[in-house]
């Protein structure tokens, strides 16, 4: 039994530890029991923001006892550190001196990596800042950790063919003065985001108006529609498996129907829906102009009704991240935090990850807010920030 002391304060306590095996009898040898394991006990500590080291003391409450009765054995001290996942994808594509806005979800064990700033380089190795300290965000509870998003707008002078392939990544840590600090602060060393400048040449004509999927028959069935197609259309859809890496499956003429004002267009996968795949629309127009659709998510599983991200704290519209098992309507609410409905929407879904929104909220008042997502008999609550 025995007990773990932190600065002074009995922490944890891992409880009788049965242990087994037996004596042959004075003189013999000691009877192997085969059945003898290794019995792993651990536990979490919040460290202080600024605390940078600390005293553990073992202490064996069991009674009885001479001395060399229990036995210590890989002993390890892991730091919690927060897990980063950028978007729209770690090689965004964006169109020459336009400009493009790109997210981290930010993911820890506690609520305690809220203080953050996004860096650019050139290279990989020499960084530099983009914005200042930012924070605290106020993360969300997501049953497992908590959980929120950052975002930064590259602006058009950063998007010229010279860019192509600057990369961008956030750093995090537990107080301001740390997000200086080597030490103390922390980012994801792996995934970093990687801009693909394109040469788009003059804007498109036509504009993709929604894209969405759903999953039918194990085979990933998808629907997008235009607005107005003048001349010489085509469309690409593209697949990847990670998310990053796109490969096209498919080229659809468009309809040339100059006097339809909207255009609608259907696809399936031919190939079976294993596990989860990403899809994208690549609008051509013309010899070369080019336009990518938003990029979206399904898989051959029961979804669940969920938020999966959520940009927050935001500024002119709330934008998150929809699972839905199934096409359905949702309700969305903004309320203030006495109850009061400040804005509300419904949105149709598919199966799968869809992107919902509320816009026009530029003139809303800073502070805390409730988003409400109904379905149903399904509800989903966030507690969301209003920055200026």
């Amino acid at each position: 039994n025995i007990a773990f002391d932190v600065n002074g304060v009995d922490y944890y306590t891992t409880g009788d530890i049965p242990y087994k095996g037996q004596i042959a009898g004075a003189g013999a040898q000691a009877a192997s029991d085969s059945t003898n394991q290794w019995t792993k006990r651990g536990f979490v500590y919040l460290t202080d923001s600024t605390q940078t080291s600390f005293t553990l003391t073992l202490r064996n409450n069991a009674p009885g006892g001479g001395g060399n009765d229990w036995a210590l054995d890989d002993i390890a001290v892991s730091t919690c550190l927060p897990n980063m996942k950028y978007s729209p994808s770690l090689n965004p594509d964006v169109c020459r001196l336009n400009a493009l806005t790109i997210y981290d979800t930010i993911t820890s064990y506690f609520d305690n990596y809220v203080y953050y700033k996004w860096q650019r380089s050139t290279d990989g190795v020499n960084w530099t800042d983009v914005t200042g300290p930012l924070g605290p965000a106020t993360p969300t509870n997501t049953g497992s950790g908590f959980q929120y998003v950052t975002s930064y707008t590259v602006p058009p002078a950063l998007t010229d063919t010279s860019n192509n392939g600057d990369m961008y990544r956030v750093v995090v840590a537990t107080t301001s003065s740390n997000l200086s600090s080597a030490s103390c602060l922390f980012t994801d060393g792996v995934s970093i985001i990687k801009l693909n400048v394109l040469s788009c040449g003059i804007p498109l004509d036509v504009n993709i108006l929604s894209f969405s999927g759903r999953v039918v028959n194990d085979h990933a069935a998808l629907t997008w529609s235009t607005t107005k197609e003048e001349g010489e259309v085509t469309y690409t859809v593209e697949k990847s498996l990670d998310g990053a890496n796109f490969t096209p499956i498919a080229l659809i003429n468009g309809l040339k129907n100059n006097t339809s004002v909207i255009n609608t267009y259907n696809f399936t996968d031919p190939n079976l829906l294993s596990s989860k795949a990403y899809y994208r629309i690549l609008l051509t127009e013309g010899s070369n102009h080019k336009k990518y659709s938003r990029t979206i998510q399904l898989g051959n599983s029961l979804y669940e009704f969920a938020i999966t991200s959520l940009i927050n704290p935001f500024t002119d519209r709330l934008s998150f991240t929809l699972t839905s098992p199934g096409s359905e309507k949702v309700d969305v609410s903004l309320t203030d935090m006495l109850g009061k409905v400040i804005r509300h929407t419904t949105a149709l879904v598919s199966e799968g990850s869809n992107m919902v929104e509320i816009a026009g909220t530029q003139q809303m008042l800073p502070g805390m807010y409730i988003l409400q997502v109904s379905a149903g008999d399904k509800t989903l609550v966030r507690k969301v920030v209003k920055k200026n």
